[in-house]
């Protein structure tokens, strides 16, 4: 108690608030960096007293791991043949691609592609940005820039035509003794051969995109290249003036056991010379089926009187004892053009 007159002294937690007169004990004062006495203060140089570690496999002393954990017989292949440290000699690394261009970091990703495109590419005269970007699935402009590296590296050589027509790349020789093809002995004509060969460039490229994994596209220098190299004979034979010749045909398609040879006839060519290339499928073996691609009603026509006229100088009655021939309208024929084809070849 205070006197009369005399002032008391201000302490927070002295007085309940709410009992009254009631006095609370006293309270230690807040100090954070006080402890308990009986707690070690937190020294960082302190050395903690060594524990046990934690370990799953830890087991007691006297109890052996080998009766906990046994061991299963090896297998007879194992005991048969033991393993042998693994050394170089046994994993050879396969060879580094030799770069076709400086591409830094990226010459290991993308070498096989660049390779893949000049494969491609030298399976024809040549070819353009936007068959290239079909055949492999990227944009026109990604196409443009991938062969335009190519160029620079003078593996490909491009051709301009003139203007409004799209550039023509062509396969050159330093390009082609990076695949291991042959070289080429004359520069193609892209003023003669363009809507022909882009067309068969068309061509493989739809059937290679559509056509079953275990079929085989093959082109011209294909066919010449593997009749070449071993046994396979992909020309028929066409006697003329000149004697016998060999014919190859634009695409061979293998699949399922049966040849089938694509024959694209867009440029008009005298009724005799036809009807030679005609009876020389008749008369080969090499093929099921021939199948001619035309751009216009009455060259179908007239291809489907030639075929009926030598299957009748030949004397074959039915369509299964030889070479079976059809007449189908090209790619880019209009749906009238298409249907007019398909009723003419009847």
């Amino acid at each position: 108690m205070t006197r009369a007159g005399e002032r008391r002294p201000h302490v927070r937690t002295a007085v309940w608030p709410h009992a009254g007169t009631a006095v609370r004990p006293p309270v230690r004062p807040h100090v954070r960096t006080a402890v308990r006495p009986h707690v070690r203060p937190h020294v960082r140089t302190a050395v903690r007293p060594p524990m046990r570690p934690h370990v799953r496999t830890a087991v007691r002393p006297h109890v052996r791991t080998a009766d906990l954990l046994p061991v299963a017989p090896r297998p007879l292949h194992c005991r048969l043949y033991p393993l042998m440290p693994k050394t170089s000699e046994q994993r050879p690394t396969p060879p580094a691609l030799t770069p076709v261009i400086a591409r830094g970091r990226r010459a290991a990703s993308e070498t096989p592609k660049d390779l893949a495109w000049l494969r491609w590419l030298g399976r024809f005269r040549f070819a353009t940005a936007e068959l290239m970007a079909l055949r492999f699935g990227v944009t026109v402009q990604n196409a443009r820039r991938r062969l335009g590296l190519l160029v620079a590296s003078k593996v490909v050589t491009a051709h301009e035509s003139g203007f409004g027509m799209p550039t023509l790349f062509v396969l050159a020789n330093a390009g082609a003794r990076l695949v291991d093809y042959p070289l080429r002995r004359r520069p193609p004509r892209p003023e003669i051969h363009r809507v022909h060969e882009l067309a068969i460039v068309e061509l493989v490229a739809s059937l290679e995109l559509s056509a079953h994994a275990s079929a085989r596209v093959l082109t011209e220098r294909d066919c010449r290249w593997q009749t070449a190299a071993g046994p396979a004979r992909y020309s028929v034979a066409i006697r003329g003036d000149r004697g016998e010749q060999k014919r190859w045909p634009d695409v061979a398609v293998i699949a399922n056991a049966a040849r089938i040879a694509v024959e694209i006839e867009l440029a008009p060519k005298h009724t005799a010379r036809l009807a030679r290339i005609v009876r020389g499928y008749l008369l080969s073996n090499d093929y099921d089926e021939v199948r001619f691609l035309v751009a216009s009603p009455p060259l179908a026509r007239r291809l489907s009187a030639i075929a009926l006229d030598q299957r009748a100088r030949l004397g074959l009655r039915h369509a299964s004892d030889t070479t079976r021939v059809t007449i189908d309208a090209w790619s880019h024929a209009s749906p009238a053009e298409r249907a007019a084809i398909r009723s003419a070849s009847r």
